[in-house]
């Protein structure tokens, strides 16, 4: 099993993020992998609607991992995504667990787009708007139903 700082661990818990995103209407304007002190890294660039998001956006990259079958990473590894979907939360008046059992649901549906941006973010590092919605939409129009159990991690 691949270890936390691995670059393909990083390049799916982004795409999830921006794949939930772009589902709920909101812009993805960049996804990008970058490095910091040698550690894997990455991040979504979304607009200011994305302070509004359902607290499935923030938990989307944590759900894909545990989707994909990858170990706890350190405590703060998840901790600014845990605390925007407690606010998301707090805000809509949902339970946190309960909520990501939603987003594994709704990224189980995905799973096709998480991967189409996870293995376009790999190769290219970076990726913008319009890559993301087409790789989005591609993934929609070849694949009509979720993965099976076996296919979650390739």
């Amino acid at each position: 099993m691949p270890n936390h700082d691995e670059p393909s661990r990083v390049a799916l818990h982004e795409a999830a993020h921006a794949v939930l995103l772009h589902d709920a209407g909101i812009a993805v304007r960049r996804v990008v992998l970058d490095a910091d002190r040698g550690r894997a890294g990455g991040r979504v660039v979304a607009g200011l609607d994305a302070l509004c998001a359902p607290a499935s956006c923030a938990l989307a990259g944590a759900a894909a991992e545990i989707e994909a079958g990858y170990p706890a990473p350190p405590s703060d590894r998840w901790a600014s995504d845990f605390a925007a979907a407690e606010r998301a939360c707090r805000r809509d008046n949902v339970e946190l667990s309960a909520e990501l059992v939603r987003t594994r649901n709704l990224l189980w549906r995905r799973w096709p787009a998480v991967r189409a941006v996870r293995d376009a973010l790999l190769r290219r590092r970076a990726l913008d708007r319009n890559e993301i919605t087409r790789l989005i939409e591609t993934a929609v129009q070849n694949h009509s139903e979720a993965p099976c159990a076996t296919a979650l991690a390739r």
